[in-house]
């Protein structure tokens, strides 16, 4: 029935690449980029008011799509913001482009099969490297085998294939040497599953060394033709599968990285407006790792040399979460939160900056203005590396710790700017009072007040008035996204069961709905409520 019996492998030259995906693809992306700041409401830019655009940045071009580890696919069809740019404009806009910051270049073909390494029997140079294997993760202690491989790409079998080596918590050191034979940057990089780190004439100048999936790093070095350099790769295997590589190539570079900067202020000079997109890639954000709070490779610094230099910028950023905005946040125009939106997101992107389409994306979690005020800083890390740390926020976690809080998040949950203005007119309930198992029929009206059509999200939560148990000031308990013409009106139904209003009793292990006073709040976002309604629920 399912074609096992023929190809046992079902995905086996299959592609799932069909316009209704694509389609489904943009409409994500469309809805779900939130526009976070727009200054005198300068976007969505005019096409007829503009003559030059500058779209700079490190992700500007090539795509960024998604971020590291399992969640990655590489996409059919990748748009980078540049290419979705110039498509949006036509030619009656000239776009210049330059990355502005040197974060690495592209990888080069073949970098781990060409592999020059060589290491020395006696007074001859031998292609190869040096494998010295340990147990444990230390790399210390008796050596359980010493081997010469021709290259360092290896995985599972080829690295405990000998009886000496067990199939998992080991260490291997590989030792090399290398000459090039151009004065020229080099792109070094290594591959691993778990951890590894890579020093040059004994300086680490490579370093992820922790428990993880296939993780690649990259970095450019200058090196002198005809000087030997020595190559130490040291990784260890903690567990699953067991993966090392290592590699060296010519890098790719179109000009050297100290002109970077300079090249992208310059592009920007003769600019009527700046499109600067940062943030991150597969390579600084994914899975098993925790990413900086700052943005990488001195992005704020850049993004300050930028709109020292420009009064129009727009920042459109890539990340899973919140960054450190503090540097440059009052010093820009407009700010989009792109996140990794797939290989659509940059078409949606271009399509929200020239009014295309307006945007309608709400945060699903509320970002701090310093990282030190969200809840769980003070627990999170683990300080004494014993592998445990003690979860404390209980039921304040997110906007719920944010509504009992001194300090507040720069941007709340369910925040997001629109292109047009909504007014939240009335509130309805289907009665006052309720018995437990009766459903709360809610209405809202929402109107378009704006000049665009566009949407809004409802969010409807619950404030209990007295509990017998400590509960947050409020939960979100429905919502709904809501399409209006300019000028439209709408009564949106919503509804809310018994578990809207009950609370887990750990004590007696059940969920409980305690008869009493309830608040209805609706607003668009946790800290915007607009209109508020009492109902009481009986036994």
């Amino acid at each position: 029935k399912f074609g096992y019996f023929t190809q046992a492998n079902l995905k086996h030259n299959f592609t799932l690449d069909k316009n209704y995906v694509r389609n489904t693809a943009l409409e994500a992306a469309r809805g779900g980029m939130v526009l976070l700041k727009n200054a005198n409401n300068v976007l969505p830019i005019k096409k007829d008011v503009i003559k030059r655009i500058a779209v700079i940045g490190p992700n500007a071009d090539p795509v960024v799509s998604g971020g590291g580890g399992s969640s990655f696919t590489t996409p059919l069809h990748p748009k980078s913001l540049l290419t979705a740019v110039k498509e949006i404009v036509g030619k009656n806009i000239e776009v210049s482009h330059h990355a502005g910051i040197f974060t690495g270049s592209p990888m080069p073909m073949n970098i781990w099969q060409d592999s020059p390494f060589y290491i020395y029997e006696g007074s001859n140079k031998v292609k190869g490297v040096k494998a010295e294997f340990y147990s444990g993760k230390d790399l210390v202690g008796k050596k359980l085998l010493e081997k010469i491989y021709p290259q360092v790409i290896l995985e599972n079998e080829q690295l405990w294939a000998d009886k000496a080596i067990p199939k998992t918590n080991f260490s291997v050191r590989f030792t090399s040497y290398f000459t090039p034979k151009e004065s020229s940057y080099f792109s070094l990089a290594g591959q691993g599953d778990d951890g590894y780190r890579i020093l040059l004439d004994d300086i680490e100048v490579i370093s992820v060394w922790r428990d993880q999936g296939p993780t690649t790093v990259k970095k450019e070095i200058f090196m002198n033709a005809g000087q030997e350099y020595k190559v130490v790769t040291e990784y260890y295997q903690a567990g699953g599968g067991a993966l090392i590589y290592q590699g060296i190539k010519k890098a790719v570079l179109n000009s050297p990285p100290s002109a970077f900067k300079s090249a992208a202020i310059a592009v920007t000079k003769t600019a009527d407006l700046v499109v600067l997109a940062v943030g991150f890639n597969p390579q600084t954000e994914g899975e098993s790792y925790d990413r900086s709070f700052e943005l990488p490779y001195q992005q704020s610094q850049f993004i300050k040399d930028i709109t020292a230099e420009h009064d129009n910028v727009i920042v459109v950023l890539n990340a899973g979460g919140n960054v450190d905005m503090k540097p440059w946040i009052n010093d820009i125009e407009a700010l989009i939160m792109a996140w990794y939106p797939g290989q659509e997101g940059n078409q949606a992107i271009a399509e929200i900056i020239f009014g295309e389409t307006n945007p309608s994306g709400k945060l699903p979690a509320s970002f701090e203005v310093n990282i030190e005020d969200n809840p769980s800083y003070q627990h999170y890390f683990d300080d004494d590396n014993d592998k445990a740390v003690f979860y404390s926020e209980g039921l304040f976690m997110g906007y719920r710790y944010w509504d009992t809080a001194k300090i507040k998040p720069r941007y709340a949950f369910g925040y997001g700017l629109s292109y047009t203005q909504f007014s939240f007119n009335k509130l309805t309930t289907n009665q006052q009072r309720f018995t437990a198992n009766e459903t709360v029929n809610i209405g809202v009206t929402v109107k378009n007040t704006g000049e665009l059509a566009g949407a809004e999200v409802i969010q409807v939560y619950v404030h209990d008035k007295k509990s017998r148990l400590v509960r947050p000031e409020k939960e979100l308990k429905a919502f709904a996204k809501v399409w209006l013409e300019k000028g439209e009106q709408k009564t949106v139904t919503l509804s809310l069961d018994r578990d809207a209003f009950s609370y887990y009793d750990d004590e007696t292990n059940q969920w409980v709905l305690e008869p009493g006073q309830f608040t209805i709040l609706v607003g668009n976002a946790s800290d915007n409520i607009l209109l508020r309604e009492s109902i009481s629920i009986d036994e």
